[in-house]
């Protein structure tokens, strides 16, 4: 009787875990701060590339962001230090 009631208990976990009430247009940045990505938008790794353009226009100053997050459009790309 154990043995067949743990595998609907554990696929009920499962499907909670998996649950969220987060959408996946969000970007969760820290606590409960999110990005709302709109549509045409996502989310990029961070490459050589999108760091030195980042670089390039952000920390030319004596106080210096670091990049966090990078977000790619058709028509423009969006940074977040």
């Amino acid at each position: 009787m154990r043995k067949v009631l743990k595998f609907p208990v554990l696929m009920f976990c499962v499907f909670l875990s998996a649950c969220s009430n987060k959408s996946s247009d969000n970007l969760p940045l820290f606590e409960d701060l999110d990005f709302q990505l709109i549509k045409g938008e996502n989310v990029v790794p961070i490459d050589s590339n999108i760091r030195n353009a980042y670089s390039e226009l952000f920390n030319n100053s004596i106080i210096q962001v670091p990049l966090f997050k990078s977000v790619k459009h058709n028509d423009y790309t969006l940074f977040i230090g």
